[in-house]
């Protein structure tokens, strides 16, 4: 075990938060850079959102199906 020091741990922590953040800031540009030029001009999560979309309206008439058959 090492000794506790709390402000040398706030800073190793405050300074990985900003490092994931960098990291991801970068990640999300990547992604919409190579979306851009491959042609695909929907980012990512808008692409997720509609298939969860369609997964949803599907599980409803799926509900209504079994409902109606009742």
């Amino acid at each position: 075990m090492y000794p506790l020091q709390p402000d040398k741990v706030a800073i190793q922590s405050k300074q990985r938060k900003e490092l994931s953040y960098n990291i991801s800031k970068f990640h999300n540009s990547y992604d919409k850079n190579y979306n851009f030029l491959s042609g695909n001009l929907q980012p990512k999560w808008e692409w997720y959102m509609i298939e969860k979309n369609n997964k949803v309206k599907d599980n409803n008439e799926r509900f209504k199906r079994d409902k109606s058959r009742n």
